[in-house]
Formats: C-alpha cells, sequence, structure tokens
C-alpha cells in the first residue's frame, strides 16, 4: 500500500466536538496535530499558545506552552499530556482534547479544562500507508542511550518532541518539535526547533534555537538543558540518548516504519535571503507531504533571543503555517500568535512586524535555517 498525506485545517472551542475529514481518505496510519491560539496574519491572537500532538489510532500524546502578553512579568507555562492528543494552558487552566477515528479522519472532543475566549487554530496532517505507526511517550534519566522498545518494531522515521515535563503542567514555557530518520544504510539524519520563556522573570528571558544533532531538546533561561539525540534503531523501536540528565522528562514520539526506508528525509537547510523561489533538492524522491519546523536563528546549534515556535505542513496543494512569537528583554511582556492558511513558513522578528513567509514552491524570507521533514 502506497503512502498517502491529507492536510486538513480548523478551529477548535472549549466544547463539543471538531471533525478534521478530507473526503475519501479512508482510515488513517497516524495523525500529527498542530495548533495555535492565533488568528490570520493581520489580526493575530495577543497570547502565544503553541502545541502539538500525535495519534496513531489507539494511543495519543501532545504538549504545549503558553506565554501570555502585556503582563508585568512573563506568565509563562508548559503542559504535557500522555492520555490526549491536544493540550493547552489558559491564564488559569489546563485544557484537553482528545482523538478518535472517524471515517475520512479524525474527531477531536474537548475533554476537560475552562471554556476558550478564542478558537484554536488546528491543522491534522492524516496520513495512511506506513507499514507500522505507534506513538507514546519515554521517561529518560541519565546520559545513557535508551532502547525504546514499546512500538514492536524497527523505527526508520521518528517524529518527537517534549514538553520540558513529565505528564502535567509547570511554570516557565518549554516546547521542542524534531524529527529523526535512519536511511537503508543505517545513517542517521535529524533535527529540531525548541523555545522558552522563563515564567515571573522581569524584564523577559526568551530564547530559541535549531539543532542537527537531536530530535528534541530543552531550553531555558539562556541556556542549553539538554539535547536528545536519536542513536540508532532496534528490532522493536529506536534508541535515543539525551547529552544531560533530564530528570524523568517526557520525550514525546510518533515511530514510523515506511515500505521503502529511504522515502523519508530529514534535513536543515538555509532558506532564501531575498524574494523568489528556492528548490531543495537531492531528497531522492518527490515527497507527499512536508513538514516544516523554521527558525529565525541565524545559525545551527546556536541559542537566539526573541522566541520564535513556529511549524507548518504542506502537500503542494494545501499549505498551513504557525508561529508564536514572544520578545526578549522586555518590561511588559510583549507576544503574539499567527495563523497563515495559504503559507506553511511564517516568523516574526517581533510583535508587530512583518512576517517572514514561504508557500511551496517559494520562499520570502531573512537568513534563517529550516529543519524539514
Amino acid at each position: 500500500m502506497a503512502i498517502e498525506c491529507a492536510i486538513v485545517t480548523g478551529t477548535v472551542t472549549g466544547s463539543g466536538t471538531a471533525d478534521f475529514t478530507s473526503s475519501g481518505f479512508g482510515t488513517q496510519t497516524c495523525a500529527i496535530i498542530l495548533h495555535n491560539l492565533a488568528n490570520t496574519g493581520s489580526n493575530p491572537a495577543g497570547a502565544a499558545r503553541p502545541g502539538f500532538g500525535f495519534y496513531d489510532g489507539t494511543r495519543q500524546v501532545s504538549a504545549s506552552s503558553a506565554s501570555s502578553d502585556s503582563t508585568a512579568s512573563a506568565n509563562a507555562y508548559r503542559v504535557v499530556s500522555t492520555s490526549y492528543a491536544m493540550c493547552s494552558w489558559s491564564a488559569t487552566s489546563s485544557r484537553y482534547w482528545s482523538a478518535s477515528s472517524i471515517t475520512d479522519g479524525i474527531r477531536l472532543t474537548w475533554v476537560s479544562g475552562d471554556s476558550l475566549s478564542a478558537s484554536l487554530y488546528v491543522t491534522v496532517l492524516l496520513i495512511k500507508g506506513t507499514t507500522n505507526a505507534y506513538c507514546s511517550s519515554q521517561a529518560l534519566t541519565g546520559t545513557g542511550a535508551t532502547n525504546i522498545t514499546a512500538p514492536g518494531f524497527e523505527a526508520n522515521a521518528v517524529i518527537a518532541g517534549s514538553g520540558g515535563e513529565a505528564a502535567g503542567v509547570n511554570s516557565t514555557a518549554m516546547l521542542s518539535l524534531g524529527a529523526g530518520h535512519i536511511n537503508s544504510s543505517s545513517v542517521i539524519s535529524q533535527g529540531c526547533i525548541a523555545w522558552s520563556s522563563v515564567h515571573a522573570a522581569d524584564p523577559t528571558v526568551t530564547n530559541e534555537i535549531i539543532r542537527d544533532d537531536g530530535i528534541a531538546c530543552q531550553i531555558s533561561n539562556d541556556s542549553v538543558d539538554y539535547v536528545i539525540e536519536l542513536t540508532n534503531s532496534n528490532p522493536n523501536g529506536f534508541q535515543a540518548q539525551p547529552t544531560s540528565n533530564p530528570g524523568g522528562d517526557l520525550l514525546l514520539y510518533l515511530a514510523l516504519e515506511t515500505p521503502n526506508a529511504d522515502d523519508v528525509n530529514v534535513s536543515i537547510n538555509n532558506a532564501k535571503t531575498s524574494t523568489g523561489t528556492q528548490a531543495y533538492t537531492g531528497v531522492g524522491f518527490t515527497p507527499l507531504a512536508l513538514l516544516l519546523a523554521p527558525s529565525r536563528a541565524t545559525a545551527v546549534n546556536t541559542l537566539g533571543s526573541t522566541a520564535n515556535f513556529a511549524c507548518g505542513v504542506s502537500n503542494g496543494t494545501t499549505d498551513a503555517g504557525y508561529c508564536a512569537v514572544d520578545e526578549d528583554n522586555q518590561g511588559t511582556t510583549d507576544t503574539e500568535a499567527y495563523y497563515h492558511s495559504t503559507a506553511l513558513f511564517h516568523l516574526r522578528s517581533q510583535v508587530g512586524s512583518t512576517s517572514d513567509t514561504a508557500s511551496t514552491p517559494g520562499a520570502n524570507s531573512l537568513p534563517m535555517a529550516s529543519n524539514c521533514w
């Protein structure tokens, strides 16, 4: 069975259900869920609440972070769930949505938390045709390699992330999203982005980073706490190793086995420095879907300030992108969140600035690196 992908966008609220379906798609093998408290580009939301989730038809995990606008000191939190495909934080409590399979897609059902004053914009990447898919979480301690064997198959691709936490809620916004690939020659490629905003900091302390040596990482307070590296496959999953002790923090993952191990590509590329189109070649196949995690960092593996957390998806026909920005060194917090319905690449240099955006194909951006799956 050939791999197929579909992209569906919509919104959820703090009640009821929302269906994300693509007519004729059939039953998905798994789904990747991206979301943010956001409005369209000319009308951004004042609070940044980016998040992601994974669903494999049975299991579901998610993480998100939040940073409030116009507060005297940073009001920043993170949420991690091992039971729900989507989670978010408001000014007072966490919220959760569960995923279930329906004809041609998935349904998100509000489970708990206070009602929303504004909708969360959601994009779902539906995937079918993989040989195997399994999502879960793994607590990591120490610095040794951990063989993650719960999938029960040899994974050749891993989409992963972290909320810098075991399951639950904690102060200081942290979020990371990345991907790794092991090709047919056992060569590993990987990359991830991360952002952070320190809670109760006055002035604000915000950071972002893009790395080429891990599938997830944690940054906070102008430092890199740890990087989680994809170090090997194993017959029942994959192997991950942190650079420093994560202290039991969870690695959230969607492990995939594709019919051909070389039908996945993970790479970090520099975007254009001017308007116009740019071709990225050498993948070895025509992609069915692109998951993009851009960063304003101008150097790989180097911390930047004024945090962006951005991600987007495209199947060559439908594009959708999100961006959250939290400005560094502000006495009164300055955050915004955006959704772009025609561009998968969306970044902001500061609140209220002109967006750097790109659709497929194309780019209109400042120098920056992008982590692409």
